[in-house]
């Protein structure tokens, strides 16, 4: 079964490096791409083995420019080890219903290198944490939507069309307010509750002196003003009817 090798998480690198359209980037873990985890030889050949790759791929991952990218990560078939790490560094994850999950590196002797005991613990909790990562055993995708671990599942006839949904909802919003709310959403797990809420709203009043937020407001307020007239002129019609009627 193919794996996740360095030159894999190069690649994919380099695609998130060259994103330049949309709020979005898609990628997809199945069965015939790198499902079955990282590729462990790669440690036969080097003798640090994938420490190097984990140190790259972490510091990618907290990249301030990575902000202005939505990434969804979408499993078909099955994620395990490596891969399923890589999935979890996604901002979104949607499962295909009949797939399998697992982080089995404990039966190799090894634990996750690529982040995942820290992100896991951050998306389920410490003990669920502790449950999957120590005794490595296989997961369904509803099991892994229940504990909060992925978004969405969908069947395997319909996942294309409610991704692509997901997508072209996501690439509506403006790009400003996706980056602000992603940084938010990261300053949330790393500091106190109080310098969370003096962080949102800095980061609250940076987008409200966008030009495309000045301009949704009024979009808005033009549109809800719009609705109140209509609403005042039906009311003041019925109120007429009713008067003729008596």
């Amino acid at each position: 079964m193919p794996t996740l090798t360095r030159q894999k998480i190069v690649n994919l690198k380099h695609l998130l490096d060259g994103h330049t359209a949309g709020n979005s980037v898609r990628i997809e873990i199945r069965r015939n791409t790198c499902s079955a985890g990282l590729d462990i030889r790669t440690g036969e050949r080097n003798k640090q083995p994938m420490g190097t790759l984990a140190e790259k791929w972490r510091n990618f991952l907290t990249q301030e420019k990575n902000e202005n990218i939505v990434l969804i990560a979408v499993i078909r078939d099955r994620a395990l080890g490596g891969s399923l790490e890589l999935a979890l560094s996604a901002d979104i994850l949607i499962a295909e219903s009949n797939a399998k999950l697992a982080f089995p590196e404990v039966n190799l002797g090894l634990m996750p290198g690529l982040g995942g005991t820290q992100i896991l613990t951050r998306r389920v909790g410490p003990y669920k944490a502790a449950e999957l990562l120590m005794l490595g055993k296989e997961f369904t995708a509803e099991e892994a939507r229940d504990m909060g671990l992925v978004n969405y599942v969908f069947d395997e006839a319909d996942l294309e069309a409610e991704v692509e949904k997901l997508v072209k909802l996501l690439d509506s919003k403006p790009p400003e307010s996706i980056k602000r709310i992603k940084k938010a959403i990261r300053i949330a797990q790393n500091v106190s509750l109080e310098e969370g809420f003096l962080k949102e709203g800095e980061l609250f009043n940076e987008l409200l002196l966008t030009d495309e937020a000045q301009k949704r407001i009024r979009n808005f307020l033009e549109k809800r003003d719009e609705k109140r007239r209509l609403r005042a002129k039906d009311k003041a019609r019925t109120k007429h009817k009713r008067t003729e009627i008596a």
